[in-house]
């Protein structure tokens, strides 16, 4: 299966997705916040990244940004509640800056699943949750 990179300054919401990953077979890699998560992934890289878009330190935005530097094939599936701007604009955001699919907080179980196999799937282009391929 694949190596999978959970970021997010919640650690429930990193343990949580962490075990649903793994359970479905795949190596997970938790970080707390993006800066550590860049280190690692400088070191180690990842198949896929899964993040928070709104965190202190290195957000959302400038890890994407980060991430199409070093490696542009990897895909970044974005996730936010929307923090203090509305969730709308942060999804909307995240995606004009190269998230593949964006997930609106709280993620149900089978959402973020398919959204997974999706974004390792190939190409997509979802704003705010599911959307058709394209």
């Amino acid at each position: 299966m694949a190596r999978i990179m959970v970021i997010d300054d919640d650690p429930n919401i990193c343990s949580v997705l962490a075990r649903v990953l793994i359970r479905h077979g795949h190596e997970v890699d938790v970080h707390l916040d993006g800066h550590s998560a860049l280190r690692a992934f400088r070191v180690y890289g990842a198949d896929l990244i899964v993040t928070d878009a709104c965190m202190p330190e290195t957000n959302g935005i400038e890890l994407l940004l980060a991430v199409d530097e070093l490696a542009p094939q990897v895909p970044v599936v974005v996730m936010s509640d929307g923090g203090i701007a509305s969730l709308e604009s942060v999804l909307t955001d995240t995606h004009d800056f190269g998230a593949v699919l964006t997930l609106a907080k709280p993620i149900e179980v089978d959402v973020f699943l398919a959204a997974v196999r999706k974004a390792l799937s190939g190409p997509t282009n979802a704003i705010g949750g599911m959307a058709s391929a394209g």
